[in-house]
């Protein structure tokens, strides 16, 4: 809906407004993103007791599920991409850094115990508690990194359109060093390669 609907952000709370102040607005950004086809389609189907419940399962826990999912395949890609650049790694653990200091990551390189690379991979669908609890999670890793460490943190997802504000938190712990670099999926076969670089030099 946001990208039908043209430049900002726009959270549950604002489309609900648009429904009194333009509604003209909503209902075209309805029809260009499908929707009279789908109710169409709806009207003409033949429901059984078994559809009704799948829909209801999806409208609750099966989209919390999916969410989970697309952040699962994130770490999937930069896991193929750490594979595709024959560099040793660990994931989802917990290493050893400054002065023993530990935090959790989705991947260590070479090992857990003070590791050269640690990498953070989260894709995000939802906004909210999530987006601001992950800055909490990246601050514990960079408060845990040693100096010869390196910090990646590999991102994407619709979430942050409504959650500016902490994105340019994550890129103002980049400019202070905290983070080494910000990662789209795009660029995961780009990460694989300055991981092997940086063991290949050090």
């Amino acid at each position: 809906m946001s990208a039908e609907l043209g430049p900002g952000s726009f959270t549950w709370t604002r489309l609900r407004q648009l429904t009194v102040r333009d509604p003209a607005r909503l209902a075209g950004a309805l029809v260009r993103a499908g929707l009279p086809g789908v109710i169409d389609e709806s009207l003409r189907r033949k429901w059984r007791l078994e559809d009704i419940l799948i829909e209801r399962y999806k409208m609750s826990r099966g989209r919390a599920i999916a969410g989970q999912q697309r952040g699962r395949g994130l770490e999937n890609n930069v896991e193929a991409a750490l594979t595709k650049a024959k560099v040793p790694f660990v994931s989802r653990v917990t290493f050893v850094g400054k002065q023993g200091k530990t935090a959790k990551c989705d991947f260590a390189v070479p090992g857990k115990e003070n590791p050269k690379v640690v990498i953070e991979a989260k894709g995000f669908e939802a906004t909210g508690s999530k987006l601001t609890g992950f800055l909490g999670d990246v601050l514990k890793i960079a408060q845990a990194k040693d100096h010869h460490m390196y910090f990646f943190l590999v991102t994407v997802g619709r979430g942050w359109l409504n959650r500016a504000s902490d994105l340019r938190i994550l890129v103002e712990y980049q400019h202070e060093g905290l983070i080494d670099r910000i990662y789209p999926r795009r660029a995961v076969n780009e990460l694989g390669r300055a991981v092997k670089s940086i063991l290949e030099k050090e």
